[in-house]
């Protein structure tokens, strides 16, 4: 028998507090479940009290599928560097059943985002990584409003987190605007490559589609 855990926060160390068959348990940090989370080591307030609410629904999570604190697992997972998280998301997807387009850029993401940082973050574990690195990355993609959100919403698939550390920003759709031809060529030759039904409907006639692909 067991309650559900609470939190209990102070200005020192805060924790979740629960009991087990009687005997009352503090959890600080989630390596009892192999999992990295560590709400004491936040660098803000809102940011420990997100941590512990994660720590909070991990413990639940796992003593409802019958989790005894008392048993040392067998097999315990190792906590995983940020890099190594990365490759393993970018793997799943990459062998799911998306389309090539979605996985190219989560691919190409992946590749950036790891570039930009530093050899002491790629070998920390993702939650050391802080609010702030996250955005000096997006930064170099906010040449536009619709560039800076899709790389955001990339990064967070491959980073679990991005969009609540980071500020989202409003984009405006141009209906009915005209493509100048290079840009019209462009999307011209993307839909013949990933949408080739779809291609075929946004050609005008034969004859200026030759133009624009010429």
């Amino acid at each position: 028998m067991y309650t559900e855990p609470e939190i209990k926060e102070s200005a020192n160390r805060s924790y979740i507090e629960f009991y087990y068959n009687g005997t009352r348990l503090r959890e600080y940090n989630a390596n009892k479940l192999g999992l990295s989370i560590l709400p004491n080591k936040a660098k803000t307030k809102a940011n420990k009290h997100k941590l512990l609410k994660k720590l909070k629904f991990e413990f639940d999570k796992a003593l409802e599928k019958g989790w005894n604190p008392f048993e040392l697992p067998s097999n315990p997972e190792p906590i995983l560097s940020l890099k190594q998280a990365v490759d393993k998301i970018v793997a799943e997807k990459s062998g799911g059943n998306y389309s090539r387009t979605y996985i190219r850029d989560i691919v190409a993401t992946s590749k950036q985002f790891l570039a930009f940082l530093t050899e002491t973050e790629l070998n920390s574990p993702s939650d050391r990584l802080t609010s702030n690195r996250i955005a000096q990355f997006l930064d170099g993609y906010n040449t536009s409003n619709r560039n800076y959100m899709n790389k955001r919403q990339y990064l967070n698939v491959i980073f679990p987190g991005t969009i609540i550390k980071t500020h989202k920003k409003k984009t405006v759709e141009k209906l009915h605007e005209v493509y100048s031809e290079p840009i019209l060529k462009t999307v011209l030759h993307f839909l013949r490559t990933e949408y080739p039904r779809l291609h075929l409907t946004a050609l005008p006639d034969q004859t200026g589609y030759q133009t624009m692909i010429t």
